[in-house]
């Protein structure tokens, strides 16, 4: 294998990330034990992400065009995250830090916007991504969350990081769509980091029914992550499908009624569930990519 295999997207968006997050999910996650390394194994995702951009981006500083924002925000998003896991933040306290993430991020994102006289379509856009910012970090903190009927979390610590995965995996396919070719490639990204850390904690969640936790940890710093993406796909990139983002986010629909799926204890249980929790949640993400596909293919201008 020459440089040039190394060097492709593919590898360095995609293979690269994912085997950089599967090992530094291990390595956190052997070197904590049981406890601690199970509950500190998802910063893999963010670093990973990280990692991710820096293959594929130069990363530049004062950041000045929008693409190039999206890693200072994913870094944001793990700075806050770290501080809400270290703390041990409620469900409420999370939500509200990814209020004030959001309202940072999305007037860096805007100022140029902003600052000059924008119009209530420009204000609606904004107010419409800071509720979907709230709406994510509920409810991948929900997915997770124990409840009566499941005291243990371990399953829904399976749950959150499938959602995030199909998610990320789906905006980059609509991206690619709109031929927004690189926030296509930093979302896909994504997605291949998230499912270094699903395969870890899937096989620990299989052998042993303990999962690797996402917490508020992973659903800041990683949410924070797709959130990036979003922003910039929403607000710079006018080939890129709002409807089609839009229907994505049926998945936080779908997620309830995915976890009511209910087996009998036992290894086998635990290998399945998971899979036809992930192809519930997954219809809407077919969908929003179906939809976009089909816009591109129908209309010159899309």
């Amino acid at each position: 294998m020459g440089v040039g295999f190394w060097q492709s997207p593919e590898v360095q968006g995609g293979a690269i990330p994912f085997g950089a997050a599967l090992l530094l999910c291990l390595m956190v996650r052997l070197a904590g034990g049981r406890e601690h390394g199970a509950r500190l194994a998802v910063v893999a995702v963010p670093l990973g992400f990280l990692l991710a951009y820096i293959l594929l981006e130069p990363v530049a500083w004062p950041a000045v065009a929008s693409k190039q924002k999206v890693f200072y925000i994913a870094l944001l998003a793990l700075v806050i995250g770290l501080a809400a896991a270290v703390r041990g933040a409620r469900r409420s306290t999370a939500v509200a830090a990814a209020a004030i993430f959001a309202v940072a991020s999305l007037i860096w994102l805007a100022i140029r916007r902003l600052s000059g006289e924008p119009g209530f379509g420009d204000l609606a856009t904004l107010v419409v991504l800071l509720l979907v910012s709230i709406v994510l970090v509920w409810r991948l903190l929900a997915a997770e969350a124990a409840t009566p009927d499941e005291p243990d979390e371990s399953r829904g610590s399976i749950h959150a990081p499938a959602m995030l995965l199909l998610l990320a995996f789906a905006a980059g396919l609509i991206s690619l769509a709109g031929a927004f070719i690189g926030m296509a490639q930093l979302a896909i990204a994504l997605g291949a980091v998230l499912g270094g850390f699903l395969l870890v904690s899937y096989v620990s969640y299989v052998r042993s029914g303990q999962a690797l936790r996402f917490g508020p940890l992973g659903a800041l710093a990683a949410g924070g992550a797709w959130l990036a993406c979003l922003y910039v796909m929403v607000l710079f990139a006018g080939a890129v499908s709002r409807p089609a983002l839009a229907i994505l986010l049926v998945a936080f629909l779908a997620d309830p009624l995915a976890r009511r799926i209910r087996f009998s204890q036992g290894k086998t249980a635990r290998m399945i569930e998971p899979i036809l929790y992930g192809a519930i949640v997954a219809l809407p993400a077919i969908a929003g990519v179906v939809y976009a596909f089909s816009m591109a293919d129908s209309e010159p201008g899309y």
